[in-house]
């Protein structure tokens, strides 16, 4: 299973991604039980993170503006760390820290969360969910794995 480690909770392995541009972790949620390895699917889906293009990008730049508009509406980002945040800018605001392929069950589609830290939602980050290499949510992080809240675009 090449070089994956176990940490109790899912199996993870360091690799480059050519979307972010550095190394981070890609785990990988046991589909059945504690400890099962990844299935075929999870394995291929594992893959195509390692594929994701950096023109991508800017596609996670606007998730991430539209994330942190919402943010600001609720909270009303007033402090100056983050008053100046806006798209032009929005990059250097965040970081996409640990990439997550879920259970799949049956589904023939291809789902990774993209988790990671941002300026204006420090204790939350953000979270980013991929299906089939396009942005589909964005939200804080955990939340949107968490919550189940994306089952519904399970197919």
């Amino acid at each position: 299973m090449g070089d994956f480690s176990w940490d109790q909770y899912w199996w993870t392995q360091r690799c480059f991604v050519p979307l972010v541009g550095y190394e981070l972790d890609v785990s990988i949620y046991p589909e059945d039980h504690d400890a099962a390895p990844p299935t075929a699917r999870q394995l291929e889906v594992f893959e195509s993170a390692s594929a994701l293009p950096p023109s991508l990008r800017d596609s996670l730049d606007d998730a991430a503006e539209r994330y942190r508009k919402e943010i600001d509406e609720e909270v009303g980002l007033t402090w100056p760390e983050v008053a100046g945040i806006n798209r032009s800018n929005i990059r250097a605001h965040y970081r996409i820290d640990q990439i997550f392929v879920p259970r799949l069950q049956s589904c023939s589609r291809s789902y990774l969360f993209l988790d990671g830290e941002c300026d204006w939602e420090e204790e939350h980050g953000l979270e980013i969910l991929l299906r089939d290499g396009h942005v589909l949510l964005c939200g804080e992080q955990g939340g949107l794995m968490q919550n189940q809240e994306w089952n519904k675009y399970l197919t």
